[in-house]
């Protein structure tokens, strides 16, 4: 029973629990989830995600893959459990992290272990969900800072409702061990630096619209100017263009190394 001055932990997912008789029959089982299960989820865990989280996460993965797509080292994880150096941090499953230095970037993972990879995410963003924003704006914040993620960024979409709620983003940059905001320049854009793009958030348009998310929000890269666009149905790079890469990559070395 709960003390009456502590109501119990809001329940925000779902476990499965699976149990075998002697005889090796199964029985099924759930578990409810609490927001301390959400920094730390295990295989099969689900949580309750509103409609339009899983848009923005794939609207934001389809973009950062398409600007990674001819480089051999950078790997993009969507809902990839992270195992830190340091054991005693809790082990997320953030919706989107960049990482940087892979041997292998386009190998699924069901576990990024940081120890065993070498690397770490130098770039990690969440997509809220109302039952799960605390966890995401508050908890994540301290974790990622001491994990020590570059940038970590926080969409959280618009209400499902009419009106003119629009998106609000949130951005954080690692300096000496501690999170500093990002500031948006004067339009309001927001900039990462270990990406060199712009988050823009469209004003006027940046209302409830989940299913065409590209109407409220752009990625814009620096370099070029242009809007980040991947073509309708892209999902990774395929072969010829990894191997390409590989090769332009190893040039691009044996050329520094020469100049040495």
């Amino acid at each position: 029973m709960s003390h009456p001055n502590h109501p119990p932990a809001p329940v925000v997912g779902r476990r499965q629990i699976v149990t075998y008789s002697t005889t090796a029959q199964p029985s099924y089982a759930t578990q409810d989830l609490t927001p301390g299960d959400f920094l730390d989820p295990q295989p099969g865990d689900e949580f309750f995600h509103d409609d339009a989280h899983g848009v923005w996460v794939d609207y934001l993965a389809r973009g950062l893959r398409h600007l990674y797509r001819y480089n051999p080292a950078v790997g993009v994880l969507v809902g990839t459990k992270i195992a830190w150096e340091e054991r005693s941090l809790a082990q997320p499953a953030p919706d989107l992290a960049v990482v940087a230095g892979l041997a292998a970037p386009r190998r699924q993972r069901d576990l990024f272990d940081v120890a065993a990879e070498g690397t770490r995410p130098r770039f990690i963003l969440e997509v809220t969900s109302p039952a799960l924003a605390q966890i995401d704006l508050v908890d994540k914040v301290a974790l990622y800072a001491r994990a020590g993620v570059q940038e970590y960024f926080i969409l959280q979409p618009a209400a499902a409702q009419p009106g003119p709620a629009a998106l609000s983003l949130l951005a954080y940059r690692l300096d000496q061990g501690v999170y500093t905001p990002i500031a948006p320049d004067a339009p309001g854009r927001l900039y990462s630096a270990t990406n060199r793009i712009w988050f823009v958030v469209e004003p006027a348009v940046g209302v409830a619209r989940p299913s065409d998310p590209a109407h409220s929000l752009r990625l814009v890269e620096e370099r070029t100017g242009r809007a980040i666009t991947p073509p309708a149905g892209e999902t990774e790079p395929d072969a010829a263009i990894q191997v390409d890469a590989a090769l332009r990559a190893q040039s691009i070395a044996a050329q520094l190394n020469l100049g040495r």
